[in-house]
């Protein structure tokens, strides 16, 4: 059997934060895809990332970039688990526990 736990690494996945098209590369170059990417600021995103950081257990900037991407770029989720390298069900998962966070739940209704 193959084992391709090695193409979800921890490793990989830092460096794919650091890649250009990601919201941290956008960020860090001073790139105005940014806002395209989330919709919103780096100034507001940092803003609601405070808010939600203590209620999002782990990876909280993650887990925000994943449901703001979901909910502004109306793809769908195997793109977002191909950009963000977290499996499909995954995604799912994080989107709606960080959309029923008590700051973020009249989206989800």
């Amino acid at each position: 059997m193959v084992d391709f736990g090695h193409i979800f690494t921890d490793n990989s996945r830092r460096f794919h934060d650091a890649s250009e098209y990601s919201a941290r590369g956008m960020e860090k170059n001073g790139n105005e895809n940014f806002f395209n990417y989330l919709r919103m600021s780096p100034d507001i995103f940092h803003l609601l990332l405070g808010l939600l950081e203590t209620e999002l257990e782990k990876q909280p900037r993650t887990r925000l970039e994943i449901t703001l991407c979901y909910l502004a770029s109306g793809e769908g989720m195997t793109s977002i688990s191909y950009l963000f390298r977290v499996g499909i069900p995954r995604v799912s998962e994080i989107i709606h526990e960080t959309c029923l966070l008590r700051h973020l739940e009249h989206i989800h209704r």
